[in-house]
């Protein structure tokens, strides 16, 4: 289990574990529910990114966001990257997820609780 609880660049968030986020293909799918205890993200200069060959959706001030979570598994909570087409779910205020069932609005295998 990682212990890392933040990262500082990109080299630090590539080394992450990466949280699988499949597509359902219908609604006989399922998934596997996982906890997600915090949602964020590393702001990364457009030099450091494509130095490891990454593309992210810019975030303030021109830098990138390269989203993170910490999942809870057992008693332990651990930080995970995000892919980085999940900018948008970094950005968004925790109060608009509380406000729609605790979910992260994406038809996916991944939910918060």
């Amino acid at each position: 289990m990682n212990s890392t609880t933040h990262v500082l660049s990109v080299s630090e968030w590539l080394k992450l574990p990466e949280v699988s986020m499949p597509s359902l293909r219908s609604n006989t799918e399922t998934g596997t529910i996982v906890m997600v205890v915090k949602v964020g993200f590393l702001l990364a200069t457009e030099a450091d990114c494509r130095q490891e060959n990454l593309s992210a959706e810019p975030g303030p001030n021109g830098k990138l966001l390269l989203p993170t979570a910490m999942i809870q598994n057992g008693g332990r909570a651990s930080l995970h990257r995000l892919p980085t087409d999940l900018n948008v779910v970094g950005c968004r205020p925790q109060s608009r997820w509380r406000a729609s069932a605790n979910s992260i609005p994406l038809k996916s295998g991944v939910r918060s609780t």
